[in-house]
């Protein structure tokens, strides 16, 4: 373990032992005291700005920015400050699969290869690629893989089109982000470049639309790497967007989603729990030990699904080394969510997040402990 994210355990492991000598939840701190640990934790990453958000009940009920989304510009991170958040575009791709799977366009068991060949004759269905369990033989092991869940685009272009075709950008925007509000949210940073411009089809944004997300572009929070324990600007890798990843956007408009999903707006109550629900592979056991046992995988349809104690959690995260990274937290049982995004990999650097288990964030186990 670097010697960064060990003075930041140490740090969180204080915390929490403070936490539980003088009671549990809010009551005993108040938000001021929460403020105070996730801004001790954003230095002991080294994390330069984050924006944080919390619901309850489908309301928001906190939310602040910490440090700085341009350390140069001395320019504060708050809860309109936009990030790329890579890996959390799969919720909002999977709300759209699950859409076209109720209105009948679209059937999860269908062969991948009925839309794309891009990962050529492997079986695969679209099953698989929204629960990473699309390689080697698939439905039998999990491999977390952006790029294989990538291969869903085509299948959400081809739903949502009758006569015209339409982009997956173009469905983000307008079946998702513009539907329920997302404002401050970009279907891809690039989408205003000349290059991306002259593809689209005429008119699909108007100037006003367009004017807008230049302005979304004007608060992306700036990159950076941590070098020597020091913030170093970094770039963000050049990437449009697709299925897995390349949404630029808010807390604040995360928690509109997040709101739109346990508000039943997006998805009825049967297609949620299926979507929360991770498939099983069978555990191998000895001869005289009696069949195999089914193990549920990590990763159910576009999210993670663990449990602490006692309770599901549901999650997902977004990284790109040395640049950015992201978290969603849900608590179903609690109607509780906790979003929080980093212009660094601080908060998900030191931890395999691959391998299903968010309590390996620090900020994650923060917010578990002091609100459950």
């Amino acid at each position: 373990m670097r010697p960064r994210y060990a003075s930041a355990l140490a740090a969180c492991l204080a915390l929490l032992l403070l936490w539980t000598t003088t009671g549990h939840g809010q009551a005993a701190f108040g938000w001021v005291r929460f403020e105070q640990y996730v801004e001790s934790l954003r230095q002991q990453t080294r994390i330069p700005g984050l924006s944080a958000i919390i619901l309850k009940d489908h309301v928001v009920v906190w939310e602040r920015g910490f440090g700085f989304q341009d350390l140069e510009g001395l320019v504060r991170a708050t809860p309109d400050t936009a990030y790329h958040v890579v890996g959390l575009t799969q919720p909002l791709s999977t709300a759209l699969v699950l859409d076209c799977v109720s209105r009948g366009r679209l059937d999860l068991d269908a062969p991948v290869r009925s839309y794309t060949d891009v990962l050529g004759e492997s079986g695969a269905t679209l099953a698989h690629l929204l629960t990473h369990t699309s390689d080697e033989v698939p439905g039998s092991a999990y491999r977390f893989d952006l790029a294989r869940f990538a291969a869903l685009t085509p299948a959400i272009e081809r739903c949502y089109t009758e006569k015209e075709p339409r982009s997956y950008r173009e469905l983000l925007a307008k079946v998702l982000l513009d539907r329920l509000g997302m404002a401050d949210s970009l279907p891809g940073e690039n989408i205003g470049t000349p290059e991306v411009v002259e593809r689209l089809p005429e008119n699909l944004f108007d100037e006003e639309t367009m004017a807008r997300y230049a302005g979304v572009l004007t608060r992306l929070a700036k990159p950076y790497a941590i070098e020597k324990n020091k913030a170093v600007p970094a770039e963000y890798p050049i990437h449009g967007i697709d299925a897995g990843s390349g949404l630029v956007t808010t807390v604040r408009d995360l928690a509109r989603f997040d709101a739109a999903l346990d508000d039943l707006v997006l998805l009825d109550e049967e297609a949620i729990a299926r979507m929360w629900t991770p498939p099983q592979t069978q555990l191998p056991r000895l001869p005289l030990l009696g069949p195999t046992l089914p193990v549920p995988l990590p990763h159910a349809q576009g999210w993670f699904v663990q449990t602490y104690e006692g309770r599901q959690l549901v999650w997902q995260f977004g990284r790109w080394t040395d640049v950015t990274s992201s978290l969603i937290l849900k608590v179903p049982s609690e109607q509780l969510t906790f979003i929080v995004l980093a212009n660094s990999d601080g908060l998900a650097a030191g931890s395999d997040f691959e391998s299903g288990d968010v309590t390996q964030s620090l900020f994650a186990r923060l917010f578990l402990k002091f609100f459950l």
